[in-house]
């Protein structure tokens, strides 16, 4: 094309005489005086292309790094580290990310596991629950569930105990994390996520 009276050449690959590359130049560049020549499209095309190329590869890199970080900063927990101290809930959410409000009730003391040897026993709750458990990997399998009975009234409560059994029973088994925070965190086959932070051991 035509520019201030003096013809402007593009330098395109595929046609014209081979460059190194593969490139081909159809002609050269006009040189205007105290300025680099132009380089060829296709070299500015191929720079541009290995830049995005390693670009793509440092993401690829930090992205392995941050799931390995993730994948350290989350372990299985053993039964003296699920035994050390009881385990109040401070969040739990369902398979949509929406906060479970059956699981907390206002001017109750929290929902709270408590395991000790051979049982986990489930507290805070209208009736008392307890079964025996035992790690499978890092899944929570329940055995033998006992309930009482006690007749509860407020509505708010009987759901509570409803939605804490919903929480810890199912099969496949729910899963159990310790995170880098030192939280427990519970998952279940409904997509169900709760989060239990340690507690004091009861006053004897």
């Amino acid at each position: 094309m035509q520019k201030g009276g003096r013809e402007v050449a593009l330098l395109r690959c595929g046609q014209g005489r081979p460059l190194a590359g593969g490139c081909t130049q159809l002609r050269r560049p006009a040189e205007h005086a105290g300025q680099r020549p132009a380089l060829p499209t296709c070299i500015r095309e191929i720079g541009m292309k290995r830049t995005y190329m390693l670009t793509l590869a440092w993401l690829a890199i930090g992205i392995g790094i941050g799931i390995g970080s993730s994948a350290r900063a989350a372990s299985t927990p053993t039964t003296d580290q699920l035994e050390a101290h009881p385990w109040q809930l401070t969040r739990a959410t369902d398979a949509q990310g929406k906060r479970i409000d059956a699981l907390f009730v206002r001017g109750r003391a929290p929902y709270t596991l408590r395991f000790q040897p051979g049982y986990m026993s489930e507290l805070n709750l209208c009736n008392y629950a307890s079964s025996q458990y035992h790690l499978q990997g890092d899944r929570l399998i329940l055995e033998n569930g006992v309930v009482t009975t006690a007749g509860c009234i407020p509505a708010e409560v009987v759901e509570q105990q409803r939605r804490a059994s919903v929480l810890v029973n199912g099969r496949p088994a729910p899963t159990l994390a310790l995170d880098d925070n030192g939280s427990l965190i519970l998952r279940n086959t409904h997509g169900d996520t709760a989060i239990f932070k340690p507690a004091p051991l009861p006053a004897k």
